[in-house]
């Protein structure tokens, strides 16, 4: 007698929440594994079960962390200043895992810590070989698109301008053109009514 299994449809990628999860349920699934796949009269459906536990699952082993070089920016959102931008090159750190990293990381920074101050930007970008004028120049490109910018809000400030004047202009133009046409039904209905008085005593005066 052959038995068919239904695969349930899978809902989504992640079946865990947290790092902690997914290598504890990794680490069970192997440690599992031997026993059930030397056990007698183990039926293939607990292995394509296991398959599937381990496509769903998700787990985290070795990482490196490349460390970027400075370069002038082009970013016009900071207030003053050259802005700082990362660079092409980069060197690569040595392997390590991620529990390992977790234990020696510094603290993560909040908001407030990640905005780089103007004499710090331009210290960092001075310390990676650029000069003075590179910092003016790249200082001269962002106020321009800044300018740009400031111009765009305004124009799109003036089209909304137009537009309702647009709209208003529309509005009164069609208010007299229906006020026009009624005028001209109502001058139509009195000659017609002029003329139809005008017959009615023509009529008369020839009895």
């Amino acid at each position: 007698q052959t038995t068919h299994t239904k695969r349930k449809s899978r809902t989504g990628i992640m079946k865990v929440r947290t790092l902690d999860e997914s290598i504890s349920s990794i680490n069970d699934l192997r440690k599992t594994e031997p026993a059930r796949s030397s056990s007698v009269g183990t039926s293939c459906t607990d292995d394509s079960s296991a398959l599937t536990n381990l496509d769903n699952a998700v787990s985290f082993d070795r990482l490196q962390i490349r460390t970027y070089c400075r370069a002038v920016g082009d970013n016009p959102c900071v207030r003053n200043g050259a802005p700082v931008s990362l660079g092409w090159k980069y060197n690569i750190g040595p392997s390590m895992s991620v529990d390992e990293y977790e234990q020696t990381r510094p603290l993560r920074r909040q908001g407030p810590q990640m905005v780089m101050p103007r004499l710090e930007r331009e210290r960092v970008l001075l310390d990676h070989g650029f000069s003075r004028a590179d910092l003016r120049d790249a200082v001269r490109s962002v106020t321009a698109t800044k300018k740009k910018r400031l111009q765009t809000v305004n124009n799109l400030k003036m089209a909304k301008a137009e537009e309702m004047f647009e709209n208003a202009k529309r509005g009164i133009t069609g208010v007299f053109r229906s006020k026009k046409k009624e005028n001209q039904k109502l001058w139509e209905k009195e000659a017609q009514r002029a003329n139809a008085f005008i017959q009615a005593e023509n009529e008369a005066a020839g009895k």
